[in-house]
């Protein structure tokens, strides 16, 4: 079992020159921050007294006493009064945009994330939502989050429960996941979906054991209806923006991400960036399903910042979620605790083998980064292959990124070392779904979710993210997750597969900052990189670590600059 470190050692100021001064010319710096434990993540146990920062920079670090040759009368002194001091958190995955939707919508998520215990609670909330924002009949009511695991049914509401109360609304409530939802009969008729309509490739209209349609809809065929429903203005859009952004600023992240963007999203995109209202960087991953129409957009360069915004690759849903029984598998669910069944449901792909080698193939050959979220291993497998055959198309270096990697295999994660493929893990569910996998999935399973330790010692370069609005966007409660791998019961998901703090924050640091191509800029506190940085009210690596998800961020600071500061 790896041991979590309890304390930082404190390295020699000969290795503090190195890292930290080696090349810089000493001259005034605006800022000095100082007193606190500022750890650089160059190495376990590097930290440094003092860092000083001129025009967004890090011109120097190292001890308080090394630090007076950067200091005037103009330099600002910043006392971090002992608190411990990161490089700004970079969010390897989430939804930027899906978040400013989520501030238009109603609640309907299990505590902690909300408090919706049954089907009841969910629309009682969804009453309370109309009548608050005094909806009116023929309006749409959305609602987002519900979690068919967390309600006492244990089953997913359903179209003829949301008819009872809302028969002059179209309903949608998402579930948790973003890969289902339910809808009621008017959603129904509009999507144009009835008895008699077939399942989409890669989708699952659901129905009744007499046929009847239940509201349920699953994968393509919930994008189907996701597509239908009205769009807030751009202008709505823009006045969400500094809310979303402020959240992630209160969090400690100084880059985000929108892990799934499509034409309104990139339309918003790109409204926020002419009018400068991206004082985080941004990175988008355009949906490619609009891949063709991204390759003729001019206005859209991959991998290049303008205004705070970067298009940093393609993004390809390969299956679903692994709690929704979505996600795509080599060997089948679990059915009534047998897991030895070899005939039962093993999921689906969204995407075809052939359609998913085309778009590799484009993005190889105009060297755009691949992002594939794959839960299954048997979608992991579809991109391996589709890489295999087309890794000579490639004409740069690929850092192909495999989104979530929950039940990646063992000699997958080798084969990924081998590839130099980032594993952008999702430890968080260990918590909020651990329990529900071990039923599904098996012990042997459930216990290698998003397999950390097994990654660093195979020396891939893996991250690990939130999915927000999957999980909240708390970065404090990732580390957590990692190190303590518990789930809602109490049981350790893997006990070998627990990190150390340190390699718990890599994956939210530096190695985020590769998975990006940015490692020359962010994701370490050295001379040359971006002052990017998040204070923290306690050192993680010296509290108890069920304490970690304690942790609160008391300032973010991006490029020189607060951008969030606990009140």
């Amino acid at each position: 079992m790896l041991k979590v470190r309890k304390s930082l050692i404190i390295l020699s100021i000969l290795g503090l020159q190195l890292s930290c001064s080696e090349n810089s010319e000493s001259k005034s710096a605006e800022k000095i921050y100082y007193n606190g434990n500022i750890v650089q993540m160059t190495a376990e146990g590097a930290i440094v007294e003092a860092v000083a920062v001129s025009e967004g920079k890090i011109v120097a670090c190292g001890t308080s006493e090394e630090m007076e040759a950067y200091r005037s009368d103009s330099t600002e002194m910043i006392d971090l009064d002992q608190n411990t001091m990161l490089p700004g958190f970079i969010d390897p995955h989430s939804h930027l945009t899906q978040g400013i939707f989520e501030l238009t919508q109603a609640n309907v998520s299990s505590p902690p994330v909300g408090n919706c215990m049954n089907i009841a609670d969910v629309l009682e909330e969804l009453k309370a939502y109309k009548e608050d924002n005094n909806i009116q009949d023929g309006e749409w009511i959305l609602g987002y989050g519900y979690d068919n695991e967390l309600l006492t049914e244990k089953r997913h509401p359903n179209r003829f429960e949301l008819d009872s109360v809302f028969p002059n609304n179209p309903v949608v409530i998402g579930h948790v996941s973003l890969h289902m939802g339910v809808c009621n009969s008017a959603v129904l008729e509009k999507v144009g979906f009835d008895e008699n309509t077939p399942d989409p490739e890669g989708g699952v209209i659901g129905r009744n054991e007499d046929g009847q349609l239940n509201g349920l809809l699953q994968e393509n065929a919930a994008f189907a209806m996701m597509a239908i429903i009205p769009q807030i203005t751009l202008e709505e859009k823009i006045d969400l923006l500094d809310d979303i952004l402020g959240m992630y600023a209160e969090n400690g992240y100084t880059t985000i991400q929108d892990g799934v963007s499509n034409e309104y999203d990139i339309e918003m995109l790109k409204a926020g960036q002419e009018q400068n209202k991206f004082y985080l960087d941004v990175v988008s991953l355009p949906d490619a399903r609009g891949f063709d129409a991204l390759l003729n957009d001019s206005t859209i360069e991959f991998g290049v910042y303008n205004n705070g915004l970067k298009f940093g690759g393609v993004k390809i849903i390969g299956d679903g979620s692994p709690q929704g029984k979505t996600a795509f598998f080599t060997h089948p669910y679990c059915s009534h605790g047998n897991c030895d069944d070899t005939s039962g449901f093993r999921g689906q792909p969204n995407i075809s083998q052939e359609n998913l080698n085309a778009i590799v193939k484009k993005a190889y050959e105009n060297d755009i980064q691949v992002n594939m979220h794959c839960n299954g291993d048997a979608a992991i497998d579809m991109l391996i292959k589709a890489h295999e055959e087309n890794k000579d198309f490639a004409i740069g270096e690929l850092r192909t990124v495999i989104i979530h990697a929950q039940f990646i295999n063992p000699e997958q994660l080798k084969k990924v070392a081998e590839l130099n493929f980032t594993t952008s893990f999702f430890t968080n569910h260990a918590f909020f779904w651990g329990d529900a996998h071990l039923k599904n999935l098996g012990e042997e399973r459930a216990f290698y979710l998003s397999p950390m330790a097994s990654a660093d010692e195979l020396g891939i370069n893996y991250t690990n993210h939130t999915d927000y609005l999957i999980t909240p966007l708390d970065p404090m409660f990732v580390l957590w997750s990692s190190v303590n791998r518990v789930s809602r019961n109490g049981v350790v998901m893997g006990e070998d597969e627990k990190v150390t703090v340190y390699q718990g924050l890599k994956s939210i640091t530096k190695n985020a900052a590769y998975q990006y191509f940015e490692e020359d800029s962010k994701g370490t506190i050295e001379v040359g990189k971006l002052a990017d940085f998040v204070v923290l009210s306690d050192n993680p690596f010296d509290v108890d670590p069920m304490e970690i998800k304690n942790i609160k961020v008391i300032e973010t600071i991006k490029e020189g600059v607060s951008v969030f500061k606990l009140k």
